[in-house]
């Protein structure tokens, strides 16, 4: 089996199960503890996974920024961007759709507005959820275990 291909499994693994050990993605995968390992570290590297506050591996936003310039490249609509293009029209203001991915938020699409000053968000960019109007908002409807996570993190 090509690394590629190994790479990619991993991925599809990690967008299904959320945060895994080393142990528990070598194991679901039948490949080598090392090897495992190894190829974490090399995507970790290339910014497409990452290590969660207690050591597990899960995808980072680097894969929704790929996507996010594949999707600006074919101009694919999403089932929400009607909306916001309706939005954007009766408000004159760019409309970035901001999705919450744990305890931060990334931008899946956006409609630009016809005014001068513009809050111009790449897909798959994200922020914290104490900036800006869209994190604040799903801030407020998160838990307050999740709240308080947030408000002890850096500010």
């Amino acid at each position: 089996m090509s690394s590629t291909t190994r790479s990619i499994q991993a991925l599809d693994l990690l967008a299904r199960k959320g945060p895994l050990g080393v142990r528990a993605v070598a194991q679901q995968l039948s490949l080598p503890l090392g090897s495992v390992h190894r190829l974490l570290l090399d995507l970790e590297n290339e910014n497409v996974v990452e290590r969660t506050p207690d050591g597990e591996w899960e995808l980072s936003f680097r894969l929704l920024e790929i996507t996010g310039l594949h999707l600006d490249r074919l101009q694919f609509s999403r089932l929400a961007h009607p909306f916001a293009e309706k939005i954007a029209a009766a408000t004159k203001e760019t409309v970035n759709l901001t999705a919450l991915h744990g305890m931060a938020g990334v931008c899946v699409d956006k409609v630009r507005g016809n005014d001068g000053m513009q809050l111009d968000l790449r897909i798959g960019s994200h922020g914290p959820l104490h900036c800006g109007g869209a994190g604040k908002a799903m801030l407020a409807f998160s838990s307050e275990a999740d709240q308080h996570k947030v408000l002890a993190g850096p500010l």
